[in-house]
């Protein structure tokens, strides 16, 4: 398990997760190797945002406001990255008490705090941690006991794992996304020429996990944005965050080179749609509402998205169907 030392800078933080390709990890204390918290990408846009740029948080603020500097964030990533990584940490959507005992039924619902008909009111969780109790000092008072972070789970190592055993659920798997209602929930889009900070600060005023991309309001998709498209991104490059969202989705997923990025050079083949629409390589789920449930979630788990989202005939996205809205489904 990787894991990032409580002493780390947001910088050598971020390098850690840049090396894996991954996220997020648990924080733990270099000494004790006790768990101080939760670290990932998000934390460090998060606090980007808080330090530099809290007016991309204002709904109208692109509008006025359409373009950002690649230089000045360049100079601020290295500024921002000497942080400490202590100053970011969360630790709420990982701290789960459960034992050998506990079903998975109540990861779910009580880990994962999805629940049927969306009724819970705190935010849903993407991973857990799962810990080992080890007795410690011993007092007068008994052993202490100190909690060590063994592995982290997330929903979709769930949503895999209940796809190895889709014949024997049967059920909801074998049932259509439109039979179980699923897709309704409408989709929200994001233009290609729209900044790349700009579109995550959209996720995080609005609280939502991705944004499908247009090249135009309204025009058929073309590509996804969420946090898992920061992975690799190390401060010295966070200029590539003021590229528009095409182009970054690009940069980010091997169609485009970073210093053809820095300098604003259009590789062959994408010079007459420009950096608006450049065509994203990322993985892009999408399936119609006849799918079954099995279909559209081996999609999502196949290439490691979160999400699917489903079209109408003019390949316009009605909807979309994350990962907790298929395991709300499976532990209805």
């Amino acid at each position: 398990m990787v894991t990032v030392a409580s002493t780390a800078s947001v910088g050598e933080a971020l390098q850690v997760l840049a090396e894996q390709r991954i996220l997020s990890a648990p924080v733990l204390d270099p000494e004790t190797r006790l768990y101080a918290g939760f670290f990932d990408c998000s934390d460090a846009l998060r606090g980007l945002m808080s330090h530099a740029y809290p007016e991309l948080l204002e709904a109208e603020w692109v509008g006025a406001h359409p373009r950002l500097s690649i230089s000045h964030l360049q100079t601020l990533g290295p500024q921002f990255a000497a942080r400490p990584v202590a100053s970011l940490l969360h630790d709420e959507d990982l701290f789960y008490k459960a034992d050998r005992r506990t079903s998975l039924l109540e990861v779910v619902r009580d880990g994962f705090h999805i629940r049927p008909n969306q009724e819970a009111s705190t935010p849903e969780h993407h991973r857990i941690a799962v810990f080992r109790i080890v007795h410690g000092a011993h007092t007068p008072d008994g052993d202490t006991l100190n909690w060590e972070v063994e592995a982290v789970v997330s929903e979709t190592d769930v949503v895999r794992l209940l796809l190895q055993h889709a014949q024997e659920l049967g059920g909801p798997f074998s049932a259509s996304l439109a039979s179980l209602g699923l897709g309704q929930e409408e989709a929200a889009f994001v233009t290609a020429d729209t900044p790349a900070l700009a579109a995550f600060a959209a996720l995080r005023r609005d609280q939502r996990s991705a944004l499908g991309v247009t090249a135009a309001a309204g025009g058929p998709l073309m590509g996804n944005l969420s946090i898992s498209d920061l992975r690799g991104l190390r401060p010295e490059r966070w200029g590539a965050l003021a590229l528009p969202v095409g182009a970054f989705l690009a940069l980010q997923h091997g169609g485009l080179a970073w210093e053809d990025a820095l300098f604003g050079r259009l590789p062959p083949g994408m010079a007459e749609r420009g950096w608006a629409v450049a065509p994203p390589p990322a993985p892009l789920v999408a399936c119609e509402p006849s799918a079954t449930l099995a279909e559209a979630a081996a999609a999502v788990s196949g290439v490691g998205v979160h999400r699917c989202y489903v079209l109408r005939h003019d390949g316009r996205a009605a909807g979309v169907v994350s990962l907790a809205d298929m395991l709300r489904a499976l532990t209805a």
